[in-house]
């Protein structure tokens, strides 16, 4: 099992993203770039194995310091390997869990730190937090994926002996489509 990787960088391809998205089951950050053709072919998520169409993705909305590193929009701290970062679902705005649990949730004020839209606890997903070392089964998703798929190809592969059938088309010198 692997560790998931820092928010910076994308899940597939584990370089920096440039339009970050977020996976709702499990909250796995992917470029969209690369998560979309993925799930073109593969329609689910590559790291928990969940079922996952493009339209459940979650586009993120970072902040970003002066100097273009990752964090919190509203306590300004930048986001490193040790923070607990989670997102919105509704908005995508991305937060610090401190700015959520004192601003949101102590306050019992459910709408988002930055558009005043109203969200529910359970809106809240979590994109990093440190407390949880566990390492997540990202190894054993991919290799099952890539299983079922290989099973998928042979399955629709002419059985041996056959080299391609083609029929009618074939006999005739024309084109198979």
């Amino acid at each position: 099992a692997l560790r998931r990787p820092p928010i910076h960088l994308c899940a597939l391809s584990l370089q920096p993203h440039t339009r970050p998205v977020a996976a709702p089951d499990d909250g796995t950050i992917y470029d969209a770039l690369n998560i979309v053709p993925y799930l073109k072919k593969h329609p689910h998520n590559p790291t928990s194995g969940a079922p996952l169409a493009t339209a459940d993705l979650i586009p993120l909305r970072f902040d970003r310091d002066d100097a273009g590193h990752l964090q919190c929009p509203i306590l300004r701290k930048r986001f490193t390997e040790n923070s607990h970062v989670v997102c919105i679902k509704p908005t995508g705005n991305v937060f610090s869990h401190d700015a959520v649990k004192e601003l949101n949730f102590k306050a019992r004020n459910l709408t988002d730190l930055l558009t005043a839209e109203p969200f529910t606890k359970s809106d809240v997903l979590t994109l990093q937090n440190p407390a949880d070392r566990a390492p997540k089964p990202v190894a054993d998703a991919v290799r099952k994926a890539a299983l079922a798929a290989r099973d998928a190809a042979r399955k629709a592969e002419p059985p041996e002996g056959d080299a391609g059938g083609g029929g009618a088309a074939a006999a005739s010198g024309g084109v198979k489509l």
